[in-house]
């Protein structure tokens, strides 16, 4: 799963307000996030609160911050879309 920019922004702060937001507060921010968002269940609406995170959300927002991006074989060569020849460096176990 991934964010687009503008989700990221609008879920950090669902995520890092404490209370929920208001119906008159939401108005102020961009709808196309906040639409995609409740429409993927990241987002509920409570009379009480006001717009909130769900656990759903929270948990999607927590696993896209904490993805490892670390290879398994980190010895293996570079993606192929990387030329070394471009930046005049050999590879590894290469022949002069």
């Amino acid at each position: 799963m991934t964010f687009s920019p503008r989700q990221y922004q609008m879920i950090k702060m669902f995520h890092e307000a404490s209370a929920g937001i208001s119906l008159h507060d939401m108005k102020r921010y961009d709808q196309r996030p906040f639409r995609s968002m409740l429409i993927r269940g990241w987002v509920t609406y409570n009379k009480r609160v006001g717009f909130a995170i769900t656990k759903q959300g929270r948990h999607d927002f927590l696993t896209f911050l904490s993805q490892d991006i670390s290879r398994k074989s980190p010895e293996m060569p570079l993606t192929a879309y990387f030329d070394q020849r471009l930046f005049h460096l050999k590879a590894k176990g290469a022949r002069a």
